[in-house]
């Protein structure tokens, strides 16, 4: 749709026909304040134009591990932005390139030797984050966080994060036998 609308977009912009040139100099800068007005209108238009309503639910490179969250973004769905506790948000901390594990849940329920396994041997491919600490300690910036993920505090959840900005995989509880499966699938084997 997006393509389709470019390229409709593109053809009156250039076109030669007297009648389009007319309706595009004269009539349109007069009747698009008008069309653009309501607010639904306007937020339509750049969900639409910023493409940030597009899914890949239904893509090999999207899948939900066991007990995924039932609430929050699924596999294939935009990662939703939210601040953070250290006042970035996860937007900022899912910027740089590569993927982006994100570990929901007390700290030491991960098995810390695995995720510095899978980290270290991608060399930058994959950097892994915690999102909240120990139960009763997360900052409200990081309890936003969970709720946005779909995540009960101190239960455990891993999303890994495309560099799309894209969930490729989640997955609840602290087994990471889906996500190496995944990685090996999609991010490569881990280097030598």
């Amino acid at each position: 749709m997006v393509l389709r609308f470019s390229d409709r977009a593109f053809t009156v912009a250039t076109t030669m026909n007297p009648l389009v040139r007319f309706a595009r100099t004269r009539r349109a800068p007069a009747l698009l304040p008008a069309v653009l007005a309501p607010r639904f209108v306007r937020a339509t238009a750049f969900r639409t134009v910023a493409q940030l309503a597009i899914r890949y639910r239904r893509s090999s490179l999207s899948t939900d591990g066991p007990h995924a969250p039932r609430t929050g973004p699924r596999a294939g769905d935009r990662l939703p932005d939210a601040p953070l506790a250290d006042g970035g948000s996860l937007h900022r901390l899912t910027a740089a390139p590569g993927w982006h594990l994100l570990l929901c849940g007390p700290p030491e329920g991960w098995p810390a030797h695995e995720i510095d396994h899978l980290t270290r041997r991608r060399r930058g491919r994959l950097i892994a984050h915690h999102l909240a600490g120990p139960v009763g300690a997360a900052p409200e910036a990081d309890n936003q966080v969970l709720r946005r993920l779909g995540v009960t505090p101190g239960a455990h959840t891993a999303y890994l994060v495309r560099p799309d900005g894209h969930v490729g995989y989640r997955a609840g509880g602290t087994d990471l036998t889906g996500l190496r499966a995944y990685l090996r699938r999609w991010v490569g084997p881990p280097d030598a």
